[in-house]
């Protein structure tokens, strides 16, 4: 550490500082299934889709927002229920991004595909 590296984005005279940063990090072995917990927290069903989307939730929604598959916002509600019913029917085929906000602060990000 400390050396002059060759063709490295940081400077040398930072290496040291930075490498006994990340030394003292604390740091644990764990492990969570985050895809098991996604799936029950938010159902979104049928994938693809036609005509309805249907998102069924354990906690209140207050928000969902359909993207673009280049990130904009084609459709945004405000809500306050578990189970939501979004018509589709006049997008264009394609791949989407669901964002879902709940009343407990959580965010939940889901795709589904229109045809």
């Amino acid at each position: 550490m400390g050396d002059d590296p060759t063709n490295v984005l940081v400077p040398f005279l930072f290496n040291d500082d930075i490498w006994q940063y990340i030394n003292r990090l604390p740091c644990s072995a764990s492990t969570v299934n985050s895809t098991n917990i996604e799936e029950a927290l938010v159902k979104l069903f049928p994938n693809p889709c036609k005509h309805e989307l249907y998102l069924n939730s354990l906690e209140p929604q207050s928000k969902i927002e359909l993207f673009t598959f280049q990130g904009q916002c084609i459709k945004s509600f405000d809500v306050i229920t578990k189970k939501s019913k979004i018509e589709i029917e006049d997008l264009p085929n394609a791949f989407y991004f669901v964002k879902v906000y709940f009343q407990n602060g959580l965010v939940w990000n889901g795709r589904f595909i229109k045809y």
